[in-house]
């Protein structure tokens, strides 16, 4: 638990940075939207941006980790951008904001593709790849391939992100 408590903090600055909203943590999980409830340009982008700045908060955090023989953090991220239904939903006195859709069960079976592709730790969508426009040319990525993903009568191509072009930030794990 104090290990969540250090790293969760560093999870909600970099997407509140990027625009973003969080808005569940499900034990190792964390749902972050972009785009709702306030419409958000570039939303795709953002996303991206926030998953590379978190990831760069990690190394500085994982150093500490070591410096007390502890084992670092690793995560998987899983982004999708598409429509999904936002607002309150429960009963009356439990109500909660979320989002539902789709969109939001392909960013949460893309996430769980980090176990298939764990040398990866950003994986994105056709869709979030292409809705990335220019600011494709800021991020190195590799076409994974065309994925069965459970729910979709298609495969989905997914993408990793590798990092910034002309960083020094490496997110392929040996």
């Amino acid at each position: 638990m104090a290990l969540l408590n250090v790293y969760l903090p560093l999870v909600v600055e970099a997407a509140q940075r990027h625009h973003g909203t969080v808005n569940k943590f499900g034990g190792d999980s964390t749902l972050i939207i972009y785009g709702a409830p306030r419409r958000l340009a570039g939303s795709a982008h953002q996303a991206v941006l926030t998953a590379l700045e978190l990831h760069a908060s990690l190394e500085q955090l994982n150093a500490q980790l070591a410096a007390q023989s502890m084992e670092p953090v690793q995560i998987g991220v899983g982004i999708n951008t598409g429509m999904a239904l936002a607002g309150a939903v429960g009963p009356h006195k439990r109500q909660e904001y979320t989002v539902i859709g789709d969109a939001v069960n392909l960013a949460a079976r893309i996430q769980d593709l980090n176990r298939e592709y764990p040398q990866h730790s950003i994986l994105i969508s056709d869709a979030t790849y292409e809705a990335l426009g220019e600011h494709r040319a800021e991020f190195a990525c590799e076409d994974l391939d065309l994925v069965e993903i459970r729910g979709k009568a298609d495969p989905v191509r997914i993408w990793a992100v590798k990092g910034w072009v002309g960083r020094d930030l490496d997110l392929d794990h040996p």
